[in-house]
């Protein structure tokens, strides 16, 4: 019995002894007493200007001791130039822990495969965990975009408004040499006289050689829309009313010498004065107010509500690369 006891406290002491030195073993050895990993980037693959983002996993060696680590990152391989940027998310956990990794790019980011590496630290020691991120090649490229939408939005016949139209550089396009030509290239509904575009660079009416696009910032030109006012015929207006009107003062000057005549020379003047004054009846309507006609639809811009697409061309014959149409609509009333 007494053996029995002796050696149920041997294998008590063992074992008790074993679970220290396993709890000890990865600061007695040097080895970090926690784990981490790094997620696949999502998305795997960007476009320059675009960021990907990695969950890292930090978990403790154990579950008795959670470990205090500090993070951090570094793109630690990829092409020469201008590399991405990364952050961790947060920099300090307690395990266990899911931070974020986060690397950014931008339009001069070196198109290739980036190599990440997330390095977790505490007092038990270092360990890493890589990622990658392949940032494709693209083309430089420039959009249009509505920078301040037409102003006034409604407008009568002749009237007109504007509106500012950027342009955009975007995947380091831009330089010398580089310009691009503005364009209204359709406007509906479709009419005789529709709204008129005009565009101006620096206050001054867009080139033949267009807008030059030196840096990747937007730049800004002017839209000007006119239209078309009513016009009244000239050949409506009456020539002859006031030569009419001079017939009236001969009746005047017959009356005067009416009293002063004999009887046969009296019914003469009297006939006379008879057919001015019948005279003057039948040609005083041309005399009287004028009334113009109404204006002629088909000499203005008609009413309505229309919509002009924008274009935009270099001078290399590349055009912008909007996914839709960009477009600025103006009312006439």
């Amino acid at each position: 019995m007494l053996r029995s006891r002796y050696a149920a406290r041997a294998i008590v002491s063992i074992l008790f002894t074993f679970v220290i030195m396993q709890m000890a073993a990865p600061s007695a050895l040097g080895q970090a007493d926690f784990v981490i990993q790094a997620s696949t980037m999502n998305p795997s693959s960007v476009d320059p200007g675009q960021p990907s983002i990695s969950t890292i996993t930090v978990n403790a060696v154990n579950t008795v001791n959670p470990a205090n680590v500090i993070l951090s990152c570094a793109i630690t391989k990829g092409p020469s130039g201008s590399p991405p940027t990364c952050a961790v998310s947060p920099s300090s956990v307690t395990t266990p822990a899911s931070p974020t990794l986060t690397v950014s790019t931008t339009g001069a980011t070196v198109p290739g495969l980036y190599v990440v590496t997330v390095t977790g630290s505490d007092a038990s020691g270092n360990l890493s965990a890589t990622t990658t991120l392949n940032v494709v090649a693209v083309s430089p490229q420039f959009t249009l975009s509505v920078a301040s939408t037409v102003s006034p939005t409604s407008v009568h016949a002749g009237a007109g408004a504007s509106a500012v139209i950027s342009i955009v550089p975007a995947n380091g396009y831009g330089g010398t040499g580089r310009s691009v030509t503005l364009a209204c290239s359709n406007t509906t509904p479709v009419v005789t006289l529709p709204p008129v575009c005009t565009f101006l660079f620096n206050g001054q009416p867009q080139t033949k050689g267009g807008v030059p696009i030196t840096t990747s910032v937007p730049v800004p030109v002017t839209l000007n829309i006119t239209t078309t006012s009513p016009t009244v015929p000239t050949a409506a207006l009456p020539r002859r009313g006031v030569l009419y009107a001079l017939w009236f003062p001969v009746a005047g000057l017959a009356l005067i010498g009416f009293g002063s005549c004999d009887a046969r020379r009296r019914r003469f003047l009297a006939l006379f004065l008879l057919l001015i004054v019948a005279a003057g009846l039948l040609l005083a309507p041309a005399c009287g107010p004028y009334t113009p006609p109404a204006p002629n639809a088909t000499n203005s811009t008609p009413n309505n509500t229309y919509t002009i697409t924008i274009t935009g061309t270099d001078n290399t014959g590349q055009t912008a690369s909007n996914a839709t149409d960009v477009t600025v609509s103006l009312i006439v009333d």
